[in-house]
C-alpha cells in the first residue's frame, strides 16, 4: 500500500499535501473505520459551519488531533469532488492548545488536556502541547487546584455562557464533573434570584445510546441532573450525526 509511506505527513499537514493524497487517505480512513463516530462529528461540524450554524466552540479532552485533521481532509476532498475551479476550500476551524493561541475568526477547537500531533515539530516550531497532557492523578489534581488554569477558565466560560452538548465520553472525568457542579450551583442561584424556582430542564445535554432497561435510564438521569446535564437518548452511535444536525437545525 503506497499511502503507508506518507500517511503520517498527510495527518500532520492535511492542508499542504496534494489533492490525490488527501482523497486517498480520507477514503482509506472512512473505509477502514466505517463505524467511527468521530467521522459523524466531523461531517456535522463542517456542514454546520458552511451553513453558518456551527458551534461557538468545540472542547475536547482527547490528546489526539484527529478531529481537526479529519475535518480538513473531508473539506478538501469534498471540494475536489465538486465542480471546478479548485483551489483550497474555506477552513472553518482552528485548534487551540493554550492561552497564547488565537482563533483568527475561526471556530476554536480547544484541547483542554493538551494534545499530541503525529509529528511533534515542523522545523523548530512545536505542533502540539504534549507538555500539557493530563492522564495521571497528580496531573488532574494540579489542574483542579489551579484556580486560573487555562483549561478550567475555557471550560467554565463556555459552560456558563452557552448550551453544551457532550458526546463520546463517559462523564466520569473528575474535572468535568467538578466544573459542571459549580456551574449548576451558580445557575440555580441565578434562577432563584429571578423567581424561577421550577426549572424543569437542565441547560446542557449528554448524547448517548439509550440503555435497554428503565432502571439504568433513571440512574443516569439522577446522576446527571445535579450537574445541570440531562441525557439525550439515541438508538445507537449511527444516529449521532443526525442528532447533532437536529440540535443545530442543520438540514
Amino acid at each position: 500500500m503506497g499511502l503507508e509511506r506518507y500517511i503520517t505527513t498527510v495527518l500532520n499537514s492535511p492542508k499542504k499535501v496534494s489533492r490525490e493524497k488527501v482523497i486517498e487517505v480520507c477514503d482509506f480512513l472512512e473505509g477502514s473505520f466505517p463505524d467511527c463516530s468521530l467521522f459523524q462529528v466531523g461531517k456535522f461540524m463542517l456542514t454546520a459551519a458552511i451553513g453558518d450554524k456551527g458551534p461557538k466552540a468545540v472542547l475536547t479532552f482527547n490528546a489526539d488531533t484527529f478531529l481537526e485533521t479529519y475535518i480538513d481532509l473531508f473539506a478538501r476532498r469534498q471540494h475536489y469532488l465538486s465542480p471546478p475551479p479548485h483551489g483550497h476550500p474555506p477552513y472553518y476551524y482552528v485548534a487551540i492548545n493554550d492561552s497564547g493561541g488565537g482563533s483568527g475568526g475561526k471556530i476554536p477547537i480547544y484541547h483542554c488536556h493538551g494534545s499530541v500531533a503525529p509529528l511533534e515539530k515542523v522545523g523548530t516550531r512545536p505542533r502540539d502541547r504534549r507538555d500539557r497532557l493530563v492522564f495521571l492523578e497528580q496531573e488532574y489534581l494540579a489542574l483542579a487546584s489551579g484556580h486560573s488554569a487555562w483549561a478550567q477558565t475555557v471550560f467554565l466560560y463556555h459552560a456558563q455562557t452557552t448550551r453544551m452538548a457532550f458526546c463520546g465520553l463517559s462523564m466520569s472525568d473528575t474535572n468535568i464533573r467538578r466544573w459542571m457542579s459549580a456551574v449548576e450551583v451558580d445557575t440555580k442561584a441565578y434562577h432563584a434570584a429571578m423567581g424561577n424556582t421550577s426549572r424543569e430542564n437542565a441547560e446542557h445535554i449528554w448524547i448517548r445510546p439509550q440503555p435497554a432497561d428503565t432502571l439504568s435510564q433513571e440512574i443516569i438521569l439522577v446522576s446527571m441532573s445535579h450537574l445541570g446535564i440531562r441525557p439525550a437518548w439515541i438508538n445507537g452511535w449511527s444516529e449521532l450525526e443526525q442528532s447533532l444536525q437536529n440540535l443545530a437545525a442543520v438540514r
